[in-house]
């Protein structure tokens, strides 16, 4: 009997940079939540982490919800819609074994 593969995330979610050393080499990173929307902040110069081509936030957890495999993050700074909080599939997740 085989042991299934244990994956361990990092408290990093993957995003996408719309824009790219802004103001005072700020960056504009939009974070998709659970149902595709995405949440726009603008995060400080060394704010995100890149790796293997993609680009992670680092964020806080805040509730894992193992039944529905997502979980609820706190982004380091408030969106432009006003959100702090959001739900996250764990799929968005940064696996640990990879490096920044």
């Amino acid at each position: 009997m085989s042991q299934a593969e244990e994956i361990t995330y990092l408290p990093e979610v993957e995003c996408i940079v719309t824009v790219e050393n802004g103001i005072l080499g700020t960056h504009v990173v939009a974070v998709p939540d659970e149902d595709g929307n995405r949440e726009f902040l603008r995060v400080g110069k060394g704010g995100v982490v890149r790796d293997n081509g993609k680009t992670y936030l680092p964020v806080g957890i805040v509730h894992l919800d193992y039944r529905k495999r997502r979980t609820l993050v706190e982004l380091p700074v408030e969106a432009d819609s006003g959100h702090h909080r959001l739900w996250v599939p764990f799929t968005h997740f940064r696996r640990q074994g990879t490096s920044p």
